[in-house]
């Protein structure tokens, strides 16, 4: 457990962390950051289906089946650089973003949505896997390890 700490550690081999307090973990602030998602079945996105700006780690929990979808904040509205770390639960689910209205938003290089910002493809996330979407460009993400490029 850490509470209030600064925790840098170039390789960290454990079962589980329990963050309490303020914790940064090489330069990645976990205070108040985590979010639980039950993603509801693919439509636009909504308030159930938003990742929100202000999250670090977020645990997706289809509601349906793995089709159902979360998005992932405009990228406008997170700074450069921003990691959400993502967990899959026994269901895998889909993954997508909002977009800022004027710019096609991109996941992987692939444009997720269109000019408007409205929905066009998403991301399959595998079953019980965690994955690291990075804010890499001003409308793009990057989301690894082993995630495949966006499909309709």
């Amino acid at each position: 457990m850490a509470s209030n700490t600064t925790l840098c550690a170039n390789a960290v081999s454990t079962n589980e962390l329990n963050v309490v307090g303020t914790t940064t973990l090489n330069s990645l602030a976990l205070h108040d950051a985590v979010q639980a998602v039950s993603v509801p079945v693919a439509a636009a996105a909504a308030t159930a289906s938003r990742i929100l700006p202000s999250s670090t780690i977020v645990t997706l929990t289809p509601t349906v089946d793995a089709d159902d979808r979360a998005y992932l904040p405009n990228p406008a509205n997170v700074p450069m650089g921003k990691v959400f770390i993502i967990q899959t639960t026994a269901t895998g689910c889909e993954l997508s973003s909002e977009g800022d209205g004027t710019t096609a938003t991109t996941i992987n290089g692939t444009a997720v949505t269109d000019a408007a910002g409205v929905y066009d493809k998403e991301l399959a996330l595998a079953a019980s896997s965690t994955f690291f979407a990075i804010k890499t460009g001003n409308n793009a993400y990057t989301v690894t390890p082993g995630a495949a490029t966006p499909d309709a």
